[in-house]
């Protein structure tokens, strides 16, 4: 410690000596010496860049001043250098960062650091550090360390957030429990939410409520005085307010409109007075909201984090779909009209979130538009070579809301209300934020599906998720039903947020960003959505194909962007630019399109499944009743699911198979019969489809045909239908395949070594499901639609062969060794170029794309020939298949013709 002390004063000494402040000249060698203090040989030895390139908007080119991935991008500006001012372009520079995009971005003149966490805050720093004061504020930049440490901030205004929302969400629950009626509740907490954050911004006198709360403490009149200082703020006329609260302005704007006492025990003082300790002036309304919902319910209170979307995640929406296209206008701009227009159209720029909770991307949208105003307000200040009073008028009257949670939607109008005052400050903008914005007319309490929505320009937001499998558990039948009458032209089985999408589509705005399931780039919904979406004209610009969302929901999500204007985009998809993103969130073209060839129908099948545990029995037992009946030998067999397949070395649970036995048949085998119905038959009762009720000795699917297509077979290859890799395992035809696993009815090792190849797993990767993050292997479009060259006997064949088998020998063999499972063993090692997981892959991949023709590069995407491939097979097929059907028509036509020759 005492070493690091010493460094980091000898920096701060040797800062002050040399130091000017000239960014141009002294960057690179204040870069270095930083790095030094803070442990590191240097700035090239850790792999960090000075100057890097990066690729702006529309083709241009700047140059970040330094970029340590993924820890740090740092702007550094000359001494004096309003940072504030070049948070923009920052934000830019390290938006491009991609891969390993930095958490940390810093703003810098020379004498001072801003410092934010891209994680958590986005738009306040996290931390502001004076150069001098580095030997005793180091903590603040200790990610800089060569080994780097947490560091610590002062200025975390989201754990500001979640502490206020906490303290007020806890008396709101308190006033519950008391049976305070809800609307009243809500309303007055609210309205407390508006005083207290008034009295640390300036609005009213400081202490105010703390008096209110020292004479309760005396005389519990709380009702009283509280309501008569939420009438002074309802009142515009002087004279009528009380004496005391006569220097209280008018703020209205609907959130006063109604004002009644409300009794606080003395509880609730006390939390009263725990949150009129807090600095509110720091309060985000980005994720107030959301985190004041949660801590009303005590469930919750101990996560309020997994409650709220992040900034991060909100800024993937509002970025590319409302600041990105006013950037490319500014890059193009010239001339003082050009730039006129440009603050003109922002002044005027409407935002529309259709499912908008309480409001927070609103906010969001709402402060990036005032940050692009002050902007223009300074460019035409400087191109007139004057000082223009910066008044700002981009009015929370532009932002509107759709919601069936009447609470949230008075939550998003405060946060309109309080932001506006809040970058008021943070801009240094005159603004007339009082009073508020009477925003009733601008949100609307009902059902987005069944109400008009306002024009505006831009639609963004977070629509509901309830996935296809659940949107009946999460809804009534009834409304269910609703739904689906309206929009009786898409398919039935289609996740709920898919109805957002098409709706905005439909709607006049030029810009939209929604936020969907990861089911939209897939199967019927991608159809309900983005098929539809780009059918009708719009164009996806910014994408991201799938991510952990940060929201309530614990879910994987796709991040769609798409325009329906005049203005050209560089696509943007998962961080990379691309030549076009397609329906399917992929780049170049949409391989969804690819057809199903016959040629691979009848070889693969989806497992057994059997809608019944009770048919499971562990492997001892199972063998010990063989043992007791040599006859259950025919209805005992080992079998593997999807867990078991990345799971397991040999089957550990083995399952009673009656195989399509008539009742009788199946009860001569007693013991398992008496186990299936005293297991099984009771659940099956209880379910509405009438065959699995009264067969409830069988599998509730059988896969008759799959039974048939492994008859005469040594093994098969089989894959869980849901899993991290794509994996395909040799298995011996005695074992069953059963519950979310894949089949491919062939013996053949060349077919298992295309299988697990590079090649193959492209084509899943666009053409699967997913399931949170791991893939969903469909026999329709992953098999069936790829191109196999159906070459057995050719030499790269045998060799693609033999590869497999080593290949498959060798991960039985270390899984069994090591006592580990496929996952953990593709985890450790199949990235690992010196392993031997690793080489046999490569060997594979090298041999299949030889067999089809193509030079092996292990970065390259080879869907796109695969995908030719597929339409040129697809094209033959449907000539054969027309020949076929034309010579079966005439050899009828001779038939015919010959018996009617006889007949003369």
């Amino acid at each position: 410690m005492q070493d690091r002390k010493k460094e980091l004063e000898k920096f701060v000494a040797w800062f002050k000596t040399h130091i000017k402040g000239y960014e141009k000249g002294e960057g690179q060698l204040f870069f270095n010496r930083l790095l030094q203090a803070f442990g590191n040989p240097g700035v090239l030895e850790v792999g960090a860049t000075c100057e890097e390139r990066v690729k702006k908007r529309k083709g241009t080119t700047g140059f970040a001043d330094f970029v340590w991935r993924p820890r740090v991008v740092i702007e550094l500006k000359e001494r004096g250098a309003a940072l504030e001012k070049h948070y923009e372009q920052a934000f830019e520079y390290w938006w491009t960062l991609v891969p390993n995009r930095p958490r940390y971005m810093v703003l810098c003149n020379f004498d001072e650091f801003w410092i934010y966490d891209l994680n958590t805050q986005i738009n306040d720093p996290v931390h502001k550090l004076a150069t001098e004061n580095l030997e005793k504020d180091w903590p603040a930049l200790a990610f800089l360390f060569n080994k780097a440490e947490s560091p610590v901030f002062n200025n975390n205004n989201v754990a500001v957030t979640e502490e206020a929302a906490k303290i007020i969400g806890s008396m709101f629950f308190s006033l519950s429990k008391r049976k305070v009626d809800p609307i009243l509740a809500q309303r007055f907490v609210l309205q407390i939410v508006v005083a207290l954050f008034s009295e640390d911004v300036g609005l009213i006198p400081k202490n105010t409520i703390l008096k209110i709360l020292e004479e309760a403490v005396k005389d519990p009149i709380t009702q009283r005085e509280m309501k008569d200082l939420f009438v002074a703020m309802a009142t515009k006329d002087v004279s009528k307010k009380a004496k005391k609260y006569r220097e209280i302005p008018y703020f209205n704007g609907g959130i006063f409109n109604d004002v009644q006492a409300v009794e606080l025990n003395f509880k609730e003082l006390d939390l009263l007075h725990e949150a009129s300790k807090q600095d509110w002036s720091k309060v985000r309304p980005s994720v107030f909201g959301s985190i004041f919902e949660a801590s009303m319910d005590p469930a919750k209170r101990d996560n309020l984090a997994a409650h709220y979307t992040s900034e991060l995640d909100i800024q993937k929406i509002v970025y590319p779909s409302i600041v990105r296209p006013f950037r490319n206008r500014i890059i193009e701009a010239k001339s003082k009209k050009d730039f006129s227009l440009i603050l003109k159209d922002i002044r005027e720029f409407k935002v529309l979130d259709p499912a908008c909770g309480s409001g927070n991307f609103l906010y969001i949208a709402f402060r990036e538009l005032r940050r692009l105003e002050v902007e223009m307000i300074e460019i035409i200040s400087e191109l007139e070579k004057s000082k223009q009073t910066k008044m700002a008028m981009v009015s929370p009257k532009n932002f509107f809301g759709i919601d069936i949670n009447d609470f949230g939607l008075e939550l998003a109008k405060v946060s309109l209300c309080i932001g506006r005052k809040l970058s008021a400050d943070e801009f240094s903008i005159s603004d007339n934020v009082l009073p508020f914005e009477h925003l009733e007319e601008n949100f609307l309490n009902e059902d987005a599906l069944f109400v008009n929505w306002p024009e505006v320009d831009a639609i963004i937001g977070n629509p509901p998720f309830h996935g296809k499998r659940t949107i009946k558990e999460k809804l009534t039948d009834e409304y269910v039903k609703t739904v689906r009458n309206k929009f009786s032209e898409v398919p039935k089985h289609i996740d709920y947020c898919s109805y957002w999408f098409r709706l905005a589509q439909d709607q006049t705005a030029k810009f939209i960003g929604l936020v969907g399931t990861n089911s939209i780039a897939q199967g019927l919904t991608r159809q309900a959505t983005l098929d539809y979406i780009i059918q009708k004209g719009g164009k996806i610009h910014y994408a991201i194909s799938t991510q952990e969302w940060s929201g309530d929901a614990a879910v994987h999500v796709s991040i769609a962007n798409w325009h329906k204007s005049k203005q050209k985009f560089e696509p943007i998809l998962d961080g990379k630019n691309v030549k076009e993103i397609s329906s399917s969130l992929s780049s170049a073209f949409d391989v969804t399109k690819a057809k199903r060839l016959s040629q691979n129908m009848s070889l693969s099948f989806q497992g057994c499944n059997m809608n019944g545990k009770g048919f499971v029995l562990d492997a001892t037992r199972a063998k010990n009743l063989i043992k007791q009946d040599a006859k259950n030998n025919k209805v005992l067999r080992p079998m593997m699911d999807g867990t078991g397949i990345v799971d397991q070395i040999i089957p550990s649970e083995w399952v009673i198979d009656f195989a399509g036995m008539k009742i009788e048949q199946a009860s001569k085998y007693e013991t398992l019969f008496e186990i299936v119905k005293d297991k099984v038959k009771p659940e099956r009762q209880k379910k509405k489809d009438k065959a699995v009720r009264e067969k409830w000795w069988l599998f509730e699917r059988p896969r008759v045909e799959l039974r048939k297509a492994l008859m005469n077979k040594k093994y098969y290859f089989a894959i869980s239908q849901v899993s991290k890799f794509t994996i395909f395992r040799k298995l011996s035809v005695d074992v069953l395949p059963c519950e979310a696993t894949m089949v491919v009815a062939s013996d053949d090792d060349y077919i298992l070594g295309v299988l697990n190849s590079k090649l193959h797993r492209d084509w899943v990767k666009v053409q699967a499901s997913t399931l949170k993050g791991d893939t969903r292997y469909t026999n329709t479009t992953c098999f069936e639609t790829f191109p196999f060259i159906w070459d057995s006997r050719s030499k790269l064949a045998a060799e693609i062969r033999n590869i497999a088998k080593q290949l498959d020998d060798f991960r039985l063999s270390e899984c069994e060794n090591r006592k580990i499972t496929f996952t953990q063993l593709y985890n450790d090692f199949f990235e690992e170029k010196t392993s031997q997981l690793h080489k046999l892959h490569e060997s594979l991949n090298v041999a299949c794309c030889k067999l089809y023709g193509w030079k092996y590069d292990p970065v390259k995407d080879y869907n796109a020939e695969l995908f030719s491939l597929n339409q040129k097979l697809a094209s033959e097929e449907l000539v054969a298949s027309n020949n076929l059907i034309l010579k079966e028509k005439l050899s009828k036509k001779k038939k015919s013709k010959k018996v009617a020759n006889e007949k003369l």
